[in-house]
């Protein structure tokens, strides 16, 4: 299957490659049943997995248009819609000798250490953005409230006075008022998405399967169905975050 798709890519030309500008931006587009991945790269060695993470979500789409039969069945809720494009990331693992040569160790080190620092940045947000949005203020108050929230997620972040009393310390996300509330959603998908992680470290094929059960049903049931229909954990029960998380770091610790 994965072959066919790559064929037709490349006969139908639905894959363009040229140099642009230095600026990168991806952006996803569904046109009949072809899924476009937008970006200008950089060169600065994340555009594999910025890609194969946006493949992630046009795989899903396109894998539940198969199957269900309404199109507003093809996509589910952040949460889960999260989980299709990140988990496409590890899938890539085992092939990164292709795009990282013999660096693989490094991607897998700073791919696993930078999804860990976006759980404590994504809370941050998460918490600045339901202060600001329940208080007026200028927005030097607000940078003084994220410099507050942002010691206590991330106290490796430092921000100086100068650009707190200067309200240049605001975070830069366009989802803050694009998207209110949306950055939450990728931490509750990360913890889905670790689950498959670890699932495929041991069983790839089985994991494969179930990943593609679950693109499969696209927004056909509600979220903790759709958790259940691969077997996978509610996030917000008892410890699974931690018992999930954990060994994820552990692994991190043994690649350092």
């Amino acid at each position: 299957m994965q072959n066919a798709a790559s064929f037709h890519m490349f006969r139908d030309t639905w894959l363009d490659i040229k140099k642009e500008t230095e600026y990168m931006e991806f952006q996803e587009e569904i046109i009949y049943i072809r899924h476009l991945i937008i970006g200008n790269f950089t060169g600065n060695g994340m555009e594999t997995g910025y890609i194969v993470y946006e493949f992630g979500h046009g795989f899903a789409f396109y894998t539940a248009a198969g199957k269900q039969p309404l199109y507003e069945l093809h996509r589910s809720s952040p949460a889960l819609n999260e989980i299709h494009s990140k988990t496409m990331e590890h899938f890539m693992f085992p092939y990164l000798s292709m795009f990282a040569g013999e660096h693989q160790k490094e991607y897998i080190q700073n791919h696993l250490m930078q999804q860990l620092e976006n759980l404590a940045y994504w809370c941050a947000i998460d918490e600045f953005e339901h202060l600001m949005y329940d208080r007026n203020m200028p927005i030097v108050q607000l940078c003084e409230l994220w410099a507050d929230i942002s010691s206590r997620y991330m106290p490796w972040n430092k921000i100086s006075l100068e650009d707190i009393h200067q309200g240049k310390c605001w975070p830069r996300q366009t989802h803050i008022v694009e998207s209110p509330f949306y950055y939450i959603q990728y931490n509750i998908a990360q913890i889905s998405t670790y689950e498959f992680y670890l699932k495929m470290k041991n069983k790839y094929g089985q994991a494969w399967q179930d990943y593609m059960r679950l693109c499969s049903e696209g927004g056909s049931k509600p979220y903790l169905e759709l958790l259940g229909t691969d077997n996978l954990f509610n996030p917000f029960a008892g410890s699974t975050s931690e018992d999930i998380c954990c060994p994820v770091v552990d692994g991190l610790y043994s690649l350092l």
